[in-house]
């Protein structure tokens, strides 16, 4: 069984993260006991892209 792989996106924009680009990840230091695995921890988290981290968006 093959599962299809969930894009990372822009929370505020919807825009689509290729494999190349920058990122941010907002997150509460209180929620990171231990996390190892990022990618599917930031899949849970608020991300945006820098040109929305630029405009200031929250």
């Amino acid at each position: 069984m093959f599962f299809k792989r969930k894009k990372l996106q822009c929370s505020t924009c919807k825009k689509e993260f290729q494999s190349d680009e920058k990122l941010a990840l907002f997150v509460r230091a209180g929620k990171l006991n231990g996390v190892t695995n990022l990618k599917a921890f930031a899949k849970l988290q608020r991300l945006e892209c820098l040109d929305c981290v630029a405009k200031g968006s929250k």
